[in-house]
């Protein structure tokens, strides 16, 4: 059985702020590129290259205006463009490395009253599907400086089978189990070959939920969540919406 360990340190990662003021009121996501995506996006818009050359299918969902995004640092470095961001939390820009991605569908909560405000990815390969997430706690709901939150797995369906179509409805967990190094300092530890994760008397167990409903991806948690301080009592529980799918051109 092979494990994922991943620090997460909750103290402040990135802040979400409002997007420029020169974004324009009820521009949609399809606006035209950014000129530095001239080698990146084909002219028409419809098509992404990866960093390993793969060509990829842009096709745009809902539509949210710019300054409904939740704005992050990575964010700001693609320029505010849901595209090029996509690259980034796809995991296109640096080169997958391995096994070819087939599919990427990016999801955003924006809603500033949210438990977790920012951008959730669901990314398949022949393997199944995973999920990934760049996400900003509420400062309003925890009572500290705003903080980064990771929740990312692979996911597994209630009956214990990997997901595999990332496209079509379903409802699957990541289950983990953490522990505490320092305050607010966790070693969380995630299966990579089945839904079972290993038993230890230190760690603390819990469960994300994460159910796909056409273009609505809900993320929740079992009964606790390593995000916010034991201290605060709040029940993660966001709606988030799809923004854009990248499939790849065979």
């Amino acid at each position: 059985m092979i494990y994922r360990r991943t620090e997460i340190t909750l103290v402040a990662i990135f802040l979400l702020s409002a997007c420029s003021s020169a974004d324009k009121e009820g521009q949609s996501l399809t606006s035209e590129k950014s000129n530095s995506l001239a080698s990146e996006t084909s002219s028409d818009g419809n098509t992404i290259t990866s960093a390993e050359g793969r060509a990829y299918k842009i096709e745009q969902a809902t539509t949210i205006k710019p300054n409904e995004l939740p704005t992050n640092s990575d964010f700001k470095m693609a320029d505010k463009d849901i595209t090029k961001y996509a690259r980034k939390i796809c995991g296109l820009d640096a080169g997958t490395k391995g096994t070819p991605i087939d599919r990427c569908d990016v999801f955003v909560q924006p809603d500033i009253g949210g438990t977790i405000i920012g951008y959730a990815a669901l990314i398949q390969d022949p393997s199944g599907v995973r999920l990934e997430s760049a996400l900003q706690l509420n400062e309003k709901k925890v009572g500290l400086a705003s903080s980064g939150c990771g929740i990312s797995g692979d996911l597994y369906t209630m009956d214990g089978p990997r997901v595999t179509d990332a496209s079509k409805d379903f409802v699957s967990q990541i289950s983990y189990s953490a522990w505490e190094k320092t305050p607010g300092n966790w070693l969380v530890t995630t299966t990579e070959s089945d839904g079972n994760i290993d038993e230890n008397s230190n760690a603390a167990f819990g469960t994300w939920y994460i159910k796909r409903t056409g273009d609505k991806l809900q993320i929740n948690q079992e009964r606790w969540n390593y995000c916010y301080p034991s201290n605060v009592e709040v029940n993660i529980d966001d709606i988030f919406y799809r923004v854009l799918t990248l499939n790849q051109i065979h």
